[in-house]
């Protein structure tokens, strides 16, 4: 098993040297200001499972960004992209990837979605939809929170960037041809922000955001179509930082963090091999 640096900030702050997708607006010159991000409606701080009618800002919002890019896998993400989770009363490891998601033509708050789950090396395909249904603002960070953070090396600068969280529900079909499938249902949360450039990056410093330090979660339940059958479901994309939410001692070490060894009966022992086990035919990533 090979074990990784990690600062324990949570992905939030991790991810911005992950994937940071562009908006969709024009480009504009050196010479020009960068776009300034639109503002989410004035709201308090949103509880996953908060559902709302869709509020004009918002879809004005969604039309500018393209939130999937916080949960699909893209070309050069490498062995980030892929969702971990908890399946089962067990909590025994599931693998998702999202390999297409496609907003709806008229209604941005939806996305048409496509991928593959991986369950003790079962591979499944999957289609569905993802509904964002409130936008808000993230609280601000404590000066305490602020200042722990800052004393593990991490500089905030002269500004903290926008930051939103999203939430929705989203319904999700597995091939109803392939043996023990079965359909995931559930809400979603996204914790992300919009730098003064206009790019979106996950952020979820803080634990108490919908995400619960996830960056992106999506919880719910899976209904077997042939007897009925029903599985909980946590999928998240941090899960070094939302995992000891689980399991008290999932996370060994700080600097250096990894899995404990005892859960590696639950999956947890091949988390490193960084398989493409999504794709038609499977390779190592490099």
């Amino acid at each position: 098993m090979k074990p990784f640096v990690y600062l324990l900030l949570s992905a939030g702050v991790l991810a911005a040297c992950q994937r940071t997708p562009e908006p969709e607006q024009p480009a504009v010159s050196s010479a020009q200001a960068a776009p300034m991000p639109a503002k989410a409606p004035a709201a308090a701080p949103i509880a996953a499972e908060s559902a709302v009618a869709i509020a004009p800002e918002m879809t004005a919002f969604l039309k500018r960004y393209d939130l999937s890019t916080l949960w699909t896998k893209g070309s050069d993400d490498g062995p980030f992209g892929t969702l971990n989770g908890f399946f089962g009363a067990d909590k025994y490891r599931i693998e998702f990837v999202f390999t297409e998601a496609t907003r709806d033509t008229l209604q941005p708050h939806v996305y048409h979605v496509r991928g593959k789950d991986r369950f003790k090396d079962f591979v499944t395909p999957f289609e569905g939809t993802v509904v964002l249904e409130r936008l808000a603002d993230q609280p601000p960070l404590s000066a305490a929170l602020k200042q722990e953070i800052e004393d593990r090396g991490y500089d905030f600068g002269d500004d903290e960037p926008y930051k939103y969280s999203a939430v929705g529900h989203f319904v999700l079909r597995e091939d109803v041809g392939r043996a023990k499938a079965g359909e995931f249902r559930g809400d979603v949360a996204l914790d992300f922000r919009v730098d003064k450039d206009g790019k979106i990056a996950a952020y979820a410093i803080d634990k108490t955001l919908p995400s619960q330090g996830g960056v992106v979660k999506f919880s719910g339940t899976w209904t077997s179509y042939s007897s009925g059958q029903r599985k909980p479901l946590v999928l998240v994309e941090d899960i070094m930082t939302y995992g000891p939410s689980i399991f008290e001692d999932f996370v060994l070490g700080e600097r250096e963090a990894d899995f404990n060894p005892k859960y590696a009966k639950l999956g947890w022992n091949t988390y490193w091999e960084n398989k493409e086990w999504w794709a038609e035919t499977p390779t190592a990533s490099l």
